[in-house]
């Protein structure tokens, strides 16, 4: 009794010094204003570049980090516009159907992100086979939160109806397996008909050149779109087979992170430019 006591003590200490080791540190390059939550969760249409977009693989040291702001306002539907306190996480069970190996650890250590501060948070761990399945496994990750207010201290999750879509994590069996459908359509959908799209310079500070290299000729929409999905341009344009640029005049938009999108009307192809003034 007294050997089991002992072995499940060095365990426990053990499993604390790795929770102890990990940390985060918040990504602060390209955020949009006034947001409680980055990366935005991943929705098809508003937020394509959204969400967890890196794949976790059996038996490698995986690692996932969410950055979270705390405004000093913040609209909530039916409340206003209300001062804001903190955001807070509980420290266990606050990121809901991640895989059984996983855990995660905040920065600052108990979760809880002051008014006008910048933390983070990260998903962390090394996936077993049981949870990829015989190829991959899709897992719906949910983010739980209190937002505390001058008014009252309301329950906040992510996604939700501000911030619609989903945190999709995908678990793969090894390396080569290809990465879950929902990473892979957002990658390129149009990869017979567009080879690559960047931008450039990126960051812009103003204008800046957008470059498609395309495998064959046809119309095509471009949009730009904020990290909460608003659409503040669109064009049509006419490929050319080869190298075609346009340019895009960002002097209008704030600071931040934009999603600039290429479709056909039924897939897309979509990359990040950041703007700096």
């Amino acid at each position: 009794m007294n050997q089991k006591f002992l072995l499940l003590f060095l365990f426990v200490l053990a499993f604390g010094a790795l929770n102890a080791q990990v940390t985060c540190e918040p990504d602060t390059v390209g955020l949009p204003e006034n947001f409680l939550i980055n990366p935005l969760p991943y929705s098809v249409e508003g937020n394509p570049m959204g969400g967890i977009r890196t794949a976790a693989v059996v038996g490698e040291p995986y690692e996932f980090v969410l950055t979270f702001a705390t405004p000093p306002t913040f609209d909530i539907a039916g409340l206003g516009t209300l001062d804001v306190n903190s955001i807070e996480l509980a420290t266990e069970g606050a990121i809901t159907n991640i895989p059984a190996s996983m855990d995660y650890v905040c920065n600052p250590p108990n979760c809880i992100f002051e008014r006008d501060s910048i933390g983070c948070l990260v998903i962390f761990g090394t996936p077993e086979m049981a949870e990829a399945g015989e190829t991959s496994t899709t897992y719906d990750v949910g983010v739980t939160t209190l937002v505390r207010t001058s008014l009252a201290a309301v329950p906040f999750s992510f996604p939700n109806t501000l911030f619609p879509g989903n945190y999709f994590l995908c678990v793969k069996a090894n390396a080569e397996v290809p990465d879950c459908e929902f990473l892979l359509a957002n990658n390129n959908d149009l990869a017979g008909r567009v080879a690559g799209m960047y931008n450039r310079p990126n960051p812009t500070s103003g204008l800046t050149e957008i470059v498609i290299e395309s495998n064959e000729s046809g119309r095509f929409l471009l949009t730009v779109s904020d990290m909460l999905g608003r659409q503040l341009h669109n064009q049509q344009l006419d490929l050319i087979q080869g190298t075609n640029q346009f340019t895009f005049d960002a002097n209008h938009l704030v600071d931040g992170m934009y999603i600039y999108t290429l479709s056909d009307g039924s897939a897309r192809t979509s990359q990040k430019m950041m703007v700096r003034h």
